[in-house]
């Protein structure tokens, strides 16, 4: 399993499609508070999205 840190200011996320064709979480942020993750496929993205959005977690999330 994985660790993910994530920023302090997370903001608003979405899924977006990358260039290769695989889906992201993206939070249109840039800088230090920037936070891009890729996923397999839409489903998975969908999955983290909603664990990200429910909070419950400290600094970092687990995949």
């Amino acid at each position: 399993m994985a660790r993910v840190r994530l920023p302090k200011n997370l903001g608003e996320f979405e899924i977006i499609t990358t260039k290769a064709g695989s889906p992201a979480i993206w939070n249109r942020k840039t800088g230090k508070n920037r936070f891009l993750l890729a996923c397999r496929n839409f489903e998975e993205a969908e999955k983290l999205l909603q664990r990200i959005k429910a909070g419950g977690h400290q600094d970092e999330i687990w995949l």
